[in-house]
């Protein structure tokens, strides 16, 4: 019955196509245990990757031995990488929680990349997602918070599904005592120092007493539903309000003007995401106070000051560097840029072969693309995933590695999809962007002059 619904779930949101290769990040506990049986008897061809942090001592190991076991025993390969979480941690400032987080998708999107593997998958559930919304919405989240966990996003070159997120942990666990599977409970998730288990241990039983016991349940597929209103709705009229509203750092006050209140604060904070990185969330209500202020006042932030002109918001970056004119890029359109005229089209059929024999021109993944998207100068701080690299790099230093002229640099331009880099003009495509095998649909493209020429 769960592998039923595990596989109309995958067909259901199309996460995997039949008999694909999927990467399976397992841990050793009950949920990646569950997950990789079930892919396996669903016919996929898993291999299984596992990271050690060396975190709990005697306990790291002990987790590392029961999944190169369990991969033994199903005879399908099995990857285990070494991270220092603490040093991690310390390095950027972030929990150690955090800093495996981050690690252990960095070290899936090398070994999907590696591997050449389309597809990772990670065992969360219908109770992480229940958990998820909750601690989103004690931090005040909007529509995308609410909508939880993506049952499918970009993890670098490949994409990363989840393929149990409809099942709760109680039918989890069910089906791995059914099953005689073996698994290692973390001593971590009943330490009550970290939110995520005091919302698990006390918060979510206690609603489930009040409500009933389908309360985490309905949670969950309350935002399987904001998911898909995100996805269908909210994002495509969020890129093109944005699209009408911002001209070159400037969002035009006309346009705003005619919106809703809802939209003018979630415009400012998208101008803020794109143009003011690392402004506080809370700025965003100073911003907004300027649209009844008169010509001339401002709001300040460390990131930077926005100005309020006659006829536009404008936003200054505190950094001296100026990063230019932006422009958008929509699919079977061309816009000059600096480096020449640049256009992105929708192929009929794939190509024969992926190397064009010119950086001028580059495929990608046309499904993964955001339209429409942002072309402008590159910036201090801006960072890719190079294709044939696992880690991101500045931009800065694939120029350099790319060996481009000292005096073509400042005017190098990237196109950008959401808030990641897909291309390095002329330079570098990005790894999270490139045709793979699940690859069904392929853009193109293509500028008529090289940087330096």
């Amino acid at each position: 019955m769960l592998l039923r619904s595990i596989q109309e779930f995958i067909a259901c949101k199309r996460l995997l196509p039949g008999g694909a290769r999927v990467l399976v990040g397992a841990s050793g506990g009950m949920d990646s245990t569950v997950l990789v049986d079930a892919l396996i008897r669903l016919g996929y061809g898993i291999e299984v990757a596992h990271v050690n942090y060396a975190l709990r001592d005697g306990d790291s190991e002990a987790d590392e031995l029961l999944v190169r076991t369990m991969s033994q025993g199903y005879g399908v390969p099995c990857h285990v990488e070494y991270r220092n979480a603490r040093d991690c941690a310390r390095r950027l400032g972030i929990s150690v929680q955090m800093a495996a987080r981050d690690l252990r998708y960095e070290v899936f999107a090398e070994l999907a990349t590696r591997q050449d593997l389309a597809f990772v998958a990670v065992g969360h559930h219908a109770d992480d997602q229940a958990e998820t919304v909750l601690l989103n919405l004690s931090r005040g989240s909007g529509p995308e918070g609410l909508a939880g966990m993506p049952y499918r996003r970009a993890l670098g070159g490949a994409a990363l599904v989840r393929p149990l997120l409809r099942l709760s942990r109680s039918d989890i666990a069910d089906y791995a005592r059914h099953a005689g599977l073996q698994w290692r409970e973390d001593k971590s998730n009943s330490d009550i120092r970290y939110r995520r288990v005091v919302v698990r241990s006390r918060v979510i039983p206690a609603l489930s007493e009040v409500l009933g016991p389908r309360a985490t349940d309905n949670i969950a597929r309350s935002a399987e539903l904001m998911r898909e209103y995100v996805e269908a709705v909210f994002e495509p009229e969020l890129r093109e309000q944005f699209s009408r509203a911002a001209h070159g750092r400037k969002l035009n006050l006309k346009v705003l003007d005619a919106l809703p209140e809802v939209w003018q604060r979630r415009m400012i904070l998208e101008a803020l995401r794109r143009w003011l990185p690392g402004a506080p969330a809370s700025f965003a209500d100073s911003v907004w106070s300027l649209l009844a202020s008169q010509p001339g006042r401002r709001a300040e932030a460390r990131a930077g000051t926005v100005w309020r002109g006659r006829e536009v918001l404008r936003f200054d970056r505190s950094a001296e560097h100026d990063e230019g004119a932006e422009a958008w890029l929509n699919l079977g359109q061309t816009i000059d840029t600096p480096v020449g005229r640049l256009g992105v089209s929708l192929m009929d059929e794939r190509p024969i072969s992926l190397h064009s024999g010119t950086p001028a021109m580059v495929y990608a993944d046309a499904d993964q693309l955001k339209f429409p998207l942002l072309v402008r100068r590159w910036l201090p701080g801006d960072r890719m995933i190079p294709l044939g690299m696992t880690q991101a790099r500045k931009v800065s230093d694939v120029l350099t590695d790319a060996k481009v002229r000292v005096g073509s640099r400042s005017k190098a331009q990237v196109v950008i999809s959401g808030s990641e880099i897909v291309w390095l003009v002329c330079v570098r495509l990005s790894g999270s962007f490139r045709v793979c095998a699940g690859t069904r649909r392929v853009a193109r493209f293509e500028v008529d002059a090289l940087p330096g020429a």
